[in-house]
């Protein structure tokens, strides 16, 4: 590779001097974040749905729609992929599942180069659907060039609940051709530090892979893959022990053709066991539960002018929840089954303003039940249709941000509007 050159003026330091002054400023710059990163103990890289130390066994559950919603609120996919390549950037949906919840997904990315050998990355993610997801958080400094190693996490104010990662990876986040696997060790000194006589056997681990391969022109493929090995937690007072094992897969597959049009599909798992066991004199009854959420998308992209383009596919969309308990009435069943097809129309205005348009029909299948026995006012299987109307204000390679709204159709004649949401990305 060439240096680039500059002449020194007259009256200046030597060019070795200079060196001396730069690399000093460097190494001043990251010692800082060495001695952050390796003394304090750090926090979960940011992942859908981490475990995050919640053994709690709750009835988490949905209504009816709310797959619909979910779809509705999804960024665009031509969004979603100018985000994935982008270094420093920020992506946000927030809108109304209900009356009581919004759906909201917001994920900040940056990174830094420290020279050509180094680079400090900052990313928060948060994603909170059928439950309120805390805020996670990953700060990593990356060591090399085509392949690099780093280490990873986030300092906690209470060192017991502190986590650290490391990472080893080729290419950065932002390229094209990318793999990345990392491990990381959750609440690394609980046992340690803890205040009290709880003990983790063993502590909560992450096992990840991500990889990314887009082409020029042609096929792209991309995925995250993610383990939880069974973790115990064993309390002291009141003696119990609780349980946790997770995993999680997300694969996209698209072909890009020269002639305007896109074809992929993209699959998504994710399974949490948790489980419950109080120990001698402690009140309650074990308990075990599984959750299971997971969807299949398929979809066609075509451009059918320089100013439209249209989207159709279909997408099965599956949520259970189910808690066994030796008190037979603290058992719990829940499924939410949705199959729907879709089509989207976008149409550009001018070179700021856009029009999206939506379409959404649906089966849904419902069912609750609470020790065995049905609760009826919940159960639906039914066909569901909605529309959407939205409006995206653009500036290239800058923002884009759309102001989205939903309306039922299949019960227009007692209720026409379902919500509203707003979707942006952001480029620094």
């Amino acid at each position: 590779m060439t240096a680039h050159r500059q002449a020194i003026p007259c009256g200046t330091a030597s060019p070795g001097a200079a060196a001396v002054r730069h690399a000093r400023a460097r190494v001043l710059t990251v010692l800082p974040v060495l001695i952050t990163l390796l003394l304090g103990s750090l926090s979960p890289t940011p992942a859908r749905g981490q475990f995050n130390g919640d053994f709690r066994i709750q009835r988490h559950r949905l209504a009816d729609e709310n797959f619909l919603d979910w779809k509705a609120y999804q960024l665009p996919l031509d969004w979603r992929l100018e985000w994935e390549l982008a270094r420093n950037a920020m992506r946000a949906s927030v809108g109304s599942l209900s009356e009581e919840r919004f759906y909201q997904g917001v994920e900040l990315k940056l990174a830094k180069p420290l020279g050509r050998y180094a680079a400090i990355g900052y990313a928060q993610r948060q994603v909170s659907f059928f439950r309120p997801e805390p805020l996670l958080q990953e700060v990593e400094l990356r060591v090399g060039e085509a392949f690099n190693a780093s280490i990873f996490g986030w300092t906690q104010h209470v060192k017991s609940d502190g986590s650290l990662g490391a990472a080893v990876s080729y290419r950065t986040p932002d390229a094209p051709v990318f793999l990345r696997l990392s491990h990381l060790d959750q609440y690394a000194l609980f046992n340690q530090r803890s205040e009290g006589d709880d003990v983790f056997s063993p502590i909560p681990t992450v096992e990840r892979v991500q990889f990314r391969w887009f082409a020029a022109d042609g096929l792209h493929v991309q995925g995250d893959l993610r383990s939880e090995p069974p973790s115990r937690l064993k309390e002291a007072l009141p003696a119990a022990s609780r349980t946790y094992s997770g995993k999680e897969g997300e694969l996209l597959v698209l072909w890009q053709s020269p002639g305007g049009w896109t074809a992929g599909f993209e699959v998504f798992a994710d399974q949490e066991q948790r489980g419950y066991a109080p120990g001698p004199g402690t009140a309650g009854a074990a308990a075990a539960q599984t959750l299971r959420l997971s969807w299949l998308d398929v979809f066609w992209r075509q451009r059918l002018s320089p100013v439209d383009v249209a989207s159709v596919g279909w997408l099965d969309s599956r949520f259970t929840n189910t808690i066994d308990s030796a008190t037979p009435a603290d058992s719990y069943r829940f499924r939410l089954f949705t199959t729907q097809g879709y089509g989207e129309w976008e149409h550009t205005q001018s070179d700021w303003l856009r029009w999206r348009y939506t379409l959404q029909v649906g089966h849904v299948h419902l069912f609750e039940s609470t020790g065995g026995v049905r609760n009826d006012e919940e159960l639906a299987d039914e066909l569901q249709a909605k529309v959407g109307v939205g409006i995206a204000l653009v500036e290239p390679a800058s923002y884009t941000v759309l102001f989205n709204t939903t309306w039922d159709i299949d019960i227009i004649d007692k209720k026409q509007w379902d919500g509203g949401n707003i979707q942006l990305v952001l480029f620094f």
